[in-house]
């Protein structure tokens, strides 16, 4: 049997126990502070820093380590709420968005060319049209001032010749040819305004004139003009100054009373000269 000794003085003195510094653990915890301050900061103001940290995030709720005790949904709801992954299919459907926006934008901007190229085309048509139109506006015009310069011509030469004419029409016998020579001035000059005046009709487009009144209307001759004034002169007159009176009363209705003496003289005075 084998005996130990025992030393009195080892077994009597404790051994002394290395005391730990207090610095140590707050150095630790001071460091992990400002480290967790860092990563915040970070992440609030550093998107690459915020996406590549969710990343990790991710991968760690991912891992299978997680699922076996039953973390799977923590992981799932952390790989759905990704930022990067919120951001790509934001930008997809801004991209759609886009997309059909600017498709329409182009069905637009072909819609507003075509409207464009007719509104160019009308206005062509529009600016021949007010073309042609100012030409046919000058044309009538000139037309009309023809016309007026061949009526007021005509007027004036009726005029003058009914004032040279009106000494013939106190003639006996002679009067009949005056008269008659002067109405068919009239009644070819009536007839020539009415020619011209249906001209500016068929321009306009309006009907055209009646004419079977004036033009061709027979005028007698100073034979049977005599004749009929020999048959009854007073219904002669009284025609006449109906016809002349249907206005203004230019002539006695009635005859003035001639004696046959008085109408001899001057037959015999007219024609001695």
């Amino acid at each position: 049997m084998t005996t130990l000794s025992l030393d009195p003085v080892e077994a009597g003195e404790p051994q002394p126990i290395k005391a730990r510094s207090p610095w140590l653990g707050r150095t630790a915890w001071l460091s992990l502070t400002l480290l967790l301050c860092a990563t915040n900061i970070l992440t609030l103001l550093d998107q690459n820093f915020r996406n590549g940290a969710y990343s990790l995030v991710a991968r760690i709720a991912a891992s299978p380590a997680l699922r076996t005790i039953g973390l799977s949904t923590i992981g799932k709801a952390v790989e759905d709420r990704n930022p990067v992954l919120l951001e790509k299919r934001a930008i997809q459907q801004a991209t759609v968005r886009l997309g059909e926006s600017n498709a329409m934008l182009l069905r637009h901007v072909v819609d507003l060319k075509n409207d464009i190229a007719a509104l160019a085309a009308e206005r062509k048509v529009l600016k021949k049209e007010i073309s042609i139109g100012q030409a046919l506006l000058v044309s009538h015009k000139n037309r009309i001032a023809q016309l007026g310069s061949k009526v007021l011509g005509r007027a004036g030469r009726s005029v003058t010749r009914h004032l040279m004419s009106l000494p013939g029409h106190a003639l006996p016998v002679l009067s009949a040819t005056v008269a008659v020579a002067s109405t068919a001035l009239d009644v070819n000059d009536a007839c020539e305004s009415l020619k011209e005046l249906d001209e500016l009709n068929q321009i306009a487009g309006l009907p055209l004139a009646d004419r079977s009144k004036v033009c061709g209307v027979p005028v007698p001759t100073p034979a049977e003009l005599l004749a009929d004034a020999r048959r009854n002169w007073r219904s002669v007159y009284q025609k006449s100054a109906d016809a002349l009176n249907s206005g203004v009363q230019m002539i006695p209705r009635s005859p003035p009373s001639i004696s046959f003496e008085s109408a001899r003289q001057w037959l015999s005075s007219t024609f001695e000269r």
